[in-house]
């Protein structure tokens, strides 16, 4: 179970970074989808309901395909984003919503069962952190394509905090890894 835990902090790490040659996507994020995927189907095995954000894994994984290739349209050009790109970008923060707080969600049953109490009342908090900050983000994505050009410096602002969001549920996973030794299943 810990090496579960540990896989899906890899993987969801490997969704952190963002190599880039051109367009191409060196180190694509369907790698880091596919680690958490596996790593939860094996914590299905412990408890079913880890399962079910395995689902959610393989969906992100089948979406970010077409982040390989975005070409000079996408996100990553000098190019205005396209409302495509914009409805693409909040597909896959929606599903990422549904796949963190579903984990979150049943990480924290399982150590409210597991008699740690504690470590489940903090993964509340991040959990509710977590979501909030990809709900903010999901409302504010659709004034990307009104923004001007002179406020693009305040998206760059706004993806901080996200980032810090993401690194919070590394750091969470790599922690559960070391709390399954006292969770039972």
């Amino acid at each position: 179970m810990a090496n579960s835990f540990r896989k899906l902090s890899w993987g969801l790490l490997l969704v952190l970074l963002d190599i880039r040659i051109a367009y191409f996507d060196v180190w694509p994020d369907v790698i880091g989808y596919g680690m958490m995927y596996f790593a939860l189907q094996r914590l299905g095995a412990v408890r079913p309901a880890y399962g079910k954000a395995a689902g959610w894994a393989a969906a992100m994984a089948v979406v970010s395909l077409a982040e390989i290739w975005p070409g000079p349209s996408g996100f990553h050009a000098d190019a205005p984003p396209s409302p495509g790109w914009i409805a693409f970008g909040g597909m896959l923060l929606l599903l990422k919503l549904l796949f963190m707080h579903q984990t979150f969600a049943v990480m924290e049953r399982h150590a409210f069962d597991g008699a740690l109490p504690a470590e489940a009342h903090v993964l509340r908090f991040r959990r509710r952190l977590y979501t909030g900050g990809q709900w903010l983000m999901l409302l504010a994505l659709p004034f990307a394509l009104n923004a001007p050009d002179e406020s693009r410096m305040f998206a760059f602002v706004a993806v901080i905090p996200m980032f810090l969001l993401e690194l919070m549920a590394v750091f969470t996973f790599r922690r559960a890894a070391h709390w399954q030794g006292r969770l039972s299943s």
